[in-house]
């Protein structure tokens, strides 16, 4: 299984190429627009489509990563897991949220995440990997 993570318009462009079954999980600040991928290409299994905000603790106005988000994207790899070839992560720049959510969406499927940490261009989301953690940790 590949992954990748990538910023929002690298998402884009990756979405009209890839030739081989995958999948998006599309991460978006609570208060922007979502991004549109390609219609054109068959290979696009499906997207999930999650909002929240790049911040580390509850901040008022804004929305956290919780386990309700946790939840819908776990639902949406483990049904679509073995129909694709590469799971696509972004997040508006594809450093923090998007880093954390594959990184363990990695670990909880059994893909070598070490990419992430040896990249040196992620800087996964502590806040997200924690809540994330302790969501797949009780299933």
């Amino acid at each position: 299984m590949k992954v990748k993570v990538f910023s929002q318009s690298g998402a884009r462009k990756f979405s009209y190429k890839h030739k081989k079954p995958f999948v998006i999980v599309s991460i978006t600040d609570s208060f922007k627009v979502t991004p549109n991928f390609s219609r054109d290409n068959p290979n696009i299994i499906g997207v999930c489509r999650v909002a929240f905000d790049d911040i580390y603790q509850d901040v008022s106005g804004m929305i956290a990563f919780n386990a309700d988000h946790a939840k819908k994207i776990i639902d949406f790899i483990d049904r679509n897991f073995d129909q694709v070839d590469c799971i696509v992560f972004h997040c508006y720049a594809g450093i923090s949220r998007s880093a954390a959510v594959a990184k363990v969406v990695c670990d909880y499927k059994g893909i070598d995440s070490s990419f992430i940490d040896k990249a040196g261009i992620y800087q996964p989301n502590d806040y997200v990997v924690r809540v994330f953690n302790d969501y797949v940790g009780g299933k």
